[in-house]
């Protein structure tokens, strides 16, 4: 092979490592969006290791259902938080943009849009205000996933809760609800 194809594929190959290498880094970091408990296991139950502060910047280490697993980037402090305390896929100027922006701001509600805006993930309505994304993780691992079965019993308890026009309307009436407009 002629000499300048086999540097511009190693140029190319060299490329997509540090790309991929990068992307990586990214991935694995993590900024603490709120007052959260360090937990010594992924329960609830589980001591409390210590109280990490918004803005605190962790390496993920793994996940479990809707635990991460996470060490501090600062005091190599590790262990488990709650995915919902946690904003992902933050590199590490945008971790200081945020965490610069949270010591002038109101605290969580201010640093997240901060964070969402540095990542491009603010959406803006007409109105002004922001959508904001939500998580429903209840924790079931992909193996549970997989094994999960038809409970009748449980389907028909949920059906019972159902709501129609006619009792949506009789609740409307007792609780003197009226419509916004």
């Amino acid at each position: 092979m002629n000499i300048k194809v086999i540097s511009l594929l190693s140029l190319v190959s060299l490329l997509l490592i540090s790309v991929v290498l990068h992307a990586n880094n990214i991935a694995d970091k993590a900024i603490v969006v709120r007052l959260s408990n360090l937990k010594s296991k992924a329960s609830f139950t589980a001591p409390t290791i210590k109280q990490v502060k918004l803005g605190y910047q962790v390496s993920i280490v793994s996940k479990q259902g809707a635990w991460v697993q996470v060490q501090g980037i600062q005091d190599a402090s590790r262990g488990w938080l709650r995915s919902y305390q946690l904003r992902s896929n933050v590199s590490a100027k945008s971790l200081q943009l945020a965490q610069n922006k949270s010591s002038e701001s109101n605290g969580l509600a201010d640093l997240s849009r901060s964070t969402s805006a540095l990542l491009g993930t603010s959406k803006k309505k007409k109105s002004g205000s922001s959508v904001v994304a939500t998580i429903g993780i209840r924790g079931l691992s992909e193996q549970e996933l997989k094994q999960a079965k038809p409970n009748p019993v449980e389907f028909k308890k949920m059906q019972s809760y159902a709501s129609n026009k006619k009792l949506v309307a009789q609740f409307a009436q007792q609780t003197k609800l009226q419509v916004a407009k």
